[in-house]
């Protein structure tokens, strides 16, 4: 009895144990949980603000070494200004949707930005292909994951505008007074002409303009570089002609403007001819995605959980067979053993070629329909069973994400928990001595052993439910409780 005794309380120590250490794996459900609603939060709002820019935007991802750009993504007013559909471009190269992109010049910018890191303008220029043709203006950045960014506006009403400015001001001056960007004139260090949108984007008049020496309007940090650029250019040196600087309206707030410019004769004297945009709010964009991709970034690499961004492989017919790493982060690396640096750019079968195709059906599954998915699954390759939810984020079936984690320990408590119940109850069921459970509140019988049933001389389950008042005298029952 004594030994038996002690297997009882070792087996009840060891079923505390387990049971704590659920509770714990069960916290950090609800942790990941909470991760997963905050990721979806902030992936939701880059993609509004990305959806909703009036400008284009393509962000692109660079291949074989930077010898081409993928497109991974195009917002609506991408589609409405190439007049084509981001289904049928996403995941193409950009010199096979734009064929006439390398003497446009732009491709060139792209690899300069990938491999340094520097955004760059790239000047008003005519592009033209078999389908379309404008001409257009971008700004390219590089985003920390490495993809390359270009913001870009069809400028073909101003480059029209401008030239008939050239020809002759009477006869385009309706245009000149309606153009929807500021136009002016800058000669001697003042404004010597302008157009109502000059006025309206500055929130001054146009005497106050034309009164003040031009340097006024500018914020205080940029005045210099603003100065310099225009006597250079006015003595004949080769400088950039667009170039972004901030300025103040006249109630005091901050405008940033994009400034392409070109040297005229007017007058009989040197003088510019200026282009002028408001690009505040897209400024702010390019902020708030940077700011929204730094947060991603943060997150991933803070979770708990693993996290994975496959692109998906399909064969010639269309099929799903395979899928290429893009980013993981430091919890995948922990959980799986590989790191990133190693992983990206590679298929499931070139880091583990005896990947399961349970795996590869999956995930197929989710990046041809669309439809999240949660399942548990073992792995062979790196011998651990995993909690996964797949989801996908894009309309494009090109690109996936996976959140899960390692519920091998778990699933081993729980199996150890279930075998120590078995083995606890066996006990109880067959030690000589009555046991019995009663609820704490109205003191019902909630468990009987075989013991006490036949002590008491009725099966369990007239027992179960009833308390002592049910069997004995009141007296005796009131002893009991």
């Amino acid at each position: 009895m004594k030994d038996q005794a002690k297997t009882k309380q070792t087996l009840i120590g060891e079923l505390a144990s387990l049971r704590k250490r659920i509770a714990q794996l069960e916290q950090f459900e609800s942790e990941r949980r909470q991760v997963e609603k905050a990721l979806r939060a902030s992936e939701n709002r880059y993609y509004k603000l990305f959806q909703h820019m009036s400008s284009s935007v393509a962000i692109y991802e660079a291949v074989e070494d930077g010898a081409d750009f993928v497109i991974r993504d195009f917002n609506a007013a991408a589609e409405r200004l190439e007049k084509i559909q981001k289904e049928e471009i996403l995941g193409r190269r950009v010199t096979e949707v734009f064929p006439g992109v390398s003497d446009f010049g732009l491709f060139s910018v792209f690899q300069r930005v990938w491999k340094t890191g520097n955004s760059e303008d790239h000047n008003v220029s005519f592009y033209q292909d078999n389908r379309i043709s404008g001409w257009r203006e971008n700004h390219v950045y590089k985003l920390p994951s490495g993809e390359v960014v270009a913001i870009y506006d069809d400028v073909t009403d101003r480059k029209q505008a401008e030239c008939a400015l050239r020809e002759s001001e009477e006869k385009y001056r309706a245009l000149f007074e309606n153009a929807g960007e500021a136009i002016f004139v800058a000669q001697d260090g003042r404004v010597a002409f302008l157009n109502p949108m000059t006025a309206q984007i500055t929130g001054y008049s146009g005497e106050e303009i034309t009164s003040r020496p031009f340097v006024d309007f500018i914020h205080a940090d940029d005045r210099d570089m603003i100065t310099d650029r225009h006597t250079r250019r006015l003595q004949g040196e080769d400088i950039p002609r667009s170039y972004t600087f901030r300025m103040l309206r006249k109630n005091g707030s901050l405008l940033w403007v994009q400034l392409d410019t070109v040297l005229i004769n007017w007058q009989g004297k040197p003088a510019t001819l200026n282009f002028m945009t408001d690009i505040t709010e897209r400024k702010r964009i390019e902020d708030a995605l940077r700011e929204s991709e730094h947060e991603l970034r943060a997150l991933f690499k803070s979770m708990l959980n693993a996290f994975v961004l496959f692109e998906s492989v399909f064969d010639r017919d269309g099929n799903f067979v395979s899928y290429r790493f893009v980013y993981i982060n430091d919890a995948y690396e922990r959980i799986t053993g590989v790191k990133n640096n190693e992983v990206r750019g590679k298929t499931v079968h070139e880091v583990w070629p005896n990947t399961e195709a349970s795996w590869v059906k999956a995930y197929g599954d989710v990046a041809t329909t669309g439809i999240p998915s949660t399942f548990d699954m073992y792995h062979e390759p790196t011998e651990k069973l995993y909690h996964c939810n797949a989801y996908r984020p894009w309309d494009t079936k090109g690109r996936f994400c996976v959140v899960f984690e390692d519920i091998t320990e778990r699933r081993r408590a729980e199996e150890e928990i279930q075998k120590a119940n078995t083995l606890l109850n066996s006990i109880v069921e067959n030690i000589p001595n009555m046991i019995f459970l009663k609820d704490a509140g109205e003191l019902r019988f909630t468990r009987f052993n075989r013991a006490g049933e036949e002590l008491l001389g009725h099966s369990r389950d007239d027992l179960l439910g009833k308390n002592d008042y049910d069997f004995f005298p009141k007296e005796q029952a009131d002893f009991f409780t």
